[in-house]
Order: structure tokens, then C-alpha cells, then sequence
């Protein structure tokens, strides 16, 4: 599938990425969009879903790689996931080259001809288009190989990553300790895990009370 890049104002912007590794037709995830700014990079993730435990089947949420870190983290900080292959954290992204290369050539537009800078400066944005698609390509490989996952699809915190519209990755983790612990509602789940902030906290959770702080060995929030 072909990938358009716009640039304006120091920022590009990606549509489209060849890399579909959705099996599940129950929970299907994508980055149609990213918004490339100087120091950073703003994914758009898309999911669209038929599971019951998210509160609508199709949404939209920005992340920045930070939020695929604290993922990636919290997956591998889960005890009952000891002996399962968590797929690797994308990359951070690394503009620099290219960057530094299209500055130069900035720098050395007098020296040539006219025609000379826009051959080289054509080449350095397809250069840089190249890094950035790979750079979207690996942090959407990243989800879909959790999401093909028969047990890191159900993760909680997986769930926050999709479907919280605020920033996760100053979230603590929230690590399930038993297999067989009731799943909490995305909202509730996040609250929940502001224990330090809240330490009485009472939530309904599938028709039962949990009160923060909770039994032992049920729940952990780091």
C-alpha cells in the first residue's frame, strides 16, 4: 500500500502504511496517520473492534513512542507472561541524518546550480519520507503482533494503550498477578491505577465493589 507524505512548517505527515499484520477480525489495529514534528513523532492508532470489553467499536487515539515504551514495559514486568516472546519495542525515532544532511544543503545552495540542488534535494526527502515510513511501519507491526496474540490481546494495560485519550506513558503499569482476575472496564481500570492519588477508591467493577487498597495478590499497580 502506498504512503503520501506532506510537508509543512518543519512537520511531516504520513497516510497509509504497508505493513498488515491483522489476523483477528475481533480487534484490528492500524496507523493511518503521523504527524512528524522536529522532536518528536505523533502516531494516530486506530482500532476497530467487536470485543464487548471496549466501550465503542471504533476509535482513534495520538500516541508518541514514549506510550509504546510504557507498553512494551508493562508487558514484559507481568509475571504470568514469564516464557511468552514479547515482540521487541519499535525503535526511537531518529531524524538526524537526514536532517542534518538537508541542512547542508541549505547551507551549500550557492555553490550550485540550480538544477544540482533540486536533484540532491530531492533525493534527501525521499531519503527522509524512507526513515519516517519505517519508523510508522515498526510501531504499527509492534501492536498488531500483540493483538494476534492469544494472551497479550487481553492485556489491561494493552487495552489503556488503545483506547485511554490522555497520555499513558505517566500512567503506572497495571499488572495482573492472577490469570484468572476479573477485567475491569478501560475507565475504571485507569483510575484505579492512580492508587497513590486515591487511596480509598471505590469502583464498580462488573457488579462487584473494588475498593482500593485492594485484597492481596489480586492487583498491583507500579
Amino acid at each position: 500500500m502506498a504512503s503520501l507524505a506532506v510537508e509543512e512548517s518543519g512537520q511531516s505527515k504520513v497516510r497509509s502504511v504497508s505493513v498488515d499484520l491483522n489476523t483477528d477480525p475481533s480487534l484490528q489495529i492500524d496507523i493511518p496517520d503521523a504527524l512528524s514534528e522536529r522532536e518528536k513523532v505523533k502516531f494516530t492508532v486506530h482500532t476497530k473492534t467487536t470485543l464487548n470489553n471496549f466501550q465503542n467499536p471504533e476509535f482513534s487515539v495520538t500516541r508518541q513512542h514514549d506510550d509504546f515504551i510504557w507498553l512494551h514495559d508493562a508487558l514484559i514486568e507481568t509475571e504470568e507472561y514469564a516464557g511468552i516472546i514479547i515482540p521487541p519495542s519499535p525503535a526511537k525515532p531518529d531524524f538526524d541524518g537526514p536532517r542534518d544532511k538537508m541542512q547542508k544543503l541549505g547551507e551549500g545552495e550557492g555553490s550550485m546550480t540550480k538544477d544540482e540542488f533540486a536533484k540532491m534535494k530531492q533525493e534527501l526527502e525521499a531519503e527522509y519520507l524512507a526513515v519516517f515510513k519505517k519508523t510508522v511501519s515498526v510501531h504499527e507491526v509492534f501492536l498488531q503482533r500483540i493483538a494476534s496474540h492469544p494472551v497479550l490481546s487481553k492485556d489491561n494495560n494493552f487495552q489503556i494503550f488503545l483506547e485511554y485519550d490522555q497520555d499513558v506513558s505517566t500512567l503506572p503499569s497495571c499488572v495482573e498477578s492472577e490469570a484468572g482476575m476479573l477485567r475491569q472496564q478501560i475507565y475504571l481500570l485507569t483510575y484505579t491505577c492512580r492508587c497513590a492519588r486515591s487511596p480509598h477508591l471505590s469502583v464498580p467493577v462488573e457488579g462487584n465493589i473494588l475498593t482500593w487498597p485492594l485484597a492481596p495478590h489480586s492487583h498491583k499497580c507500579r
